[in-house]
């Protein structure tokens, strides 16, 4: 009952060593079905021992030596001629861990990710890279769901400002549904049109996201969700700001310091906070060139223009001065 998924095996031998709990086993069945026609066979073609590693015990691993067998199939038709022998539970094709173990690993990838969780997967005695578990997450089958009744739709960036897609979200349950490429009414219509049924739709106030809901769901009524709505209100307030022409001369003249700026419209009646004006100033400091001369030079490059005679290279501790001349004067002839 502890182990349920070793009652088709016999366990010859269990033995701990070095903080490792090592189990020898081998398969006791006399005949195994193909895995291509499903026909089974007991004629041996060889056999081998295979390692999967399975849940620890005791806050100890467990690594599997369990012996099984290649067997011939008998069947003209399949395209098989040997297959291996798989225990259920225990074994599966080209499985290097217990299903028990993959479902763990499968959670932590799930939860985690990469990095993250293979550093957890440390800690849980099952040691694998994090692009093995992204491979275990890739693997994994895509969840069932019914089209919703409401449907949110928003935009998301890939690379902001270049790159980006579409998220679709079950307003009820607040589960993805889908992820679309770009941000074009096409797409969005014709995913729309495969998934009859939707009747609220939630959405912002770009103009693509209405042109594919009146395609694609002409039935849906269109909402906007209390993001978009405070949002867009925001934008309006910034739009009747009086004071943004002012703001506007001021950066043109030179003037960029937000707390001058925000002194100077105290005075002339602005009641808005600092974080107004310095939320309103980082867009154009990331439009502004700034042009920045040659640096000062340093006391060691000044004192080295000072011991260099001439050229660079050519004064009396450079590397020229202090190596032998390739053409030595003839013997017998006066130095220069």
């Amino acid at each position: 009952m502890l182990f349920p998924h070793f009652s088709a095996v016999l366990v010859e031998r269990v033995f701990t060593e070095c903080g490792v709990v090592n189990l020898v086993a081998r398969t006791v069945n006399d005949t195994a079905s193909c895995p291509g026609c499903e026909r089974p066979s007991d004629r041996v073609h060889s056999g081998y021992e295979r390692r999967p590693a399975d849940t620890p015990v005791g806050d100890q691993p467990v690594p599997i030596k369990l012996t099984v067998r290649r067997l011939y199939c008998d069947n003209a038709l399949c395209g098989r001629r040997t297959f291996v022998e798989q225990v259920a539970g225990l074994t599966f094709r080209y499985g290097r861990r217990t299903p028990a173990s993959r479902r763990v690993l499968e959670a932590v990838a799930v939860a985690l990710a990469g990095r993250a969780g293979a550093r957890l997967a440390v800690v849980l005695h099952s040691a694998v890279s994090r692009t093995t578990l992204l491979r275990l997450l890739m693997a994994l089958p895509d969840p069932s769901w019914e089209a919703p009744k409401a449907l949110g739709v928003d935009d998301f960036a890939t690379r902001r400002g270049q790159h980006y897609g579409t998220v679709l979200i079950d307003c009820e349950t607040r589960e993805p549904l889908a992820l679309l490429p770009g941000r074009d009414a096409g797409t969005r219509a014709t995913w729309l049109r495969d998934h009859p049924g939707i009747e609220v739709i939630c959405r912002d106030r770009a103009g693509s996201y209405a042109e594919g809901v009146r395609v694609g769901a002409p039935q849906a009524v269109q909402v906007a969700d209390r993001y978009h709505l405070w949002q867009n209100l925001g934008t309006a307030v910034e739009q009747l700001d009086p004071y943004k022409p002012y703001l506007d001369r001021r950066w043109a003249e030179g003037h960029t310091n937000a707390a001058h700026l925000h002194a100077e419209l105290k005075e002339l009646g602005h009641q808005g906070n600092y974080q107004i004006i310095s939320h309103y100033l980082p867009p154009r400091r990331r439009r502004r060139i700034r042009v920045v001369g040659p640096a000062q030079p340093g006391l060691r490059q000044v004192t080295g223009w000072i011991m260099r005679q001439g050229e660079p290279g050519c004064g009396p501790y450079s590397r020229a001065a202090t190596a032998p001349d390739p053409c030595p004067p003839p013997s017998g002839s006066a130095s220069p």
